[in-house]
């Protein structure tokens, strides 16, 4: 997905305004925001943010989801190697950065943010057919994803969900 550089009509409702100030100030930009995991099923277990940082210079990707904030190893794996930026917004450490860089191209120098963001899929029964719903969420702060990992664990039918999503995988 591409923004930036239009007007405020170009910009998709719900969006921070933190992200809206740098979408209103930036070039196009591109963004991938629909990222999992090396924690979800069928993904790469070199889906890491080295490798998402990598792979994001490499393709001119500036922004980029972390996926995945409410699982536990992932969370932690966020804690230990982003630090803020931009309101909203962070980036790899500073030395992780740096080991990337001398790995690519000298073209491949530009800067990847990453939004914190979660799918959450929700799966129900209507007749005979299960049916599946994504829900791509983003969130704003560390403090936001405990609220969010609270609520759902809290919530019957997130358990109830879970517990058949676990059931269904055999």
């Amino acid at each position: 997905m591409t923004w930036g550089g239009g007007g405020e009509e170009a910009i998709p409702q719900g969006v921070s305004v933190a992200l809206r100030g740098m979408i209103r100030r930036v070039a196009p930009f591109y963004a991938d925001l629909h990222i999992h995991s090396k924690y979800s099923r069928a993904c790469s277990k070199d889906c890491d943010l080295e490798h998402l940082t990598w792979w994001a210079r490499r393709k001119g990707i500036t922004l980029v989801g972390t996926g995945d904030v409410t699982h536990p190893a992932w969370f932690e794996h966020l804690r230990e190697n982003l630090v803020a930026a931009e309101p909203g917004l962070f980036r790899l450490r500073p030395d992780l950065e740096r080991d990337i860089g001398r790995t690519l191209p000298a073209p491949c120098e530009g800067r990847v943010r990453f939004m914190l963001s979660v799918e959450i899929s929700t799966i129900y029964k209507r007749g005979e057919h299960t049916r599946k719903t994504s829900h791509n969420g983003i969130l704003r702060s560390c403090q936001a994803i405990y609220r969010t990992r609270h609520t759902l664990a809290e919530s019957p039918a997130f358990v109830r969900a879970c517990w058949a999503s676990r059931r269904s995988r055999g």
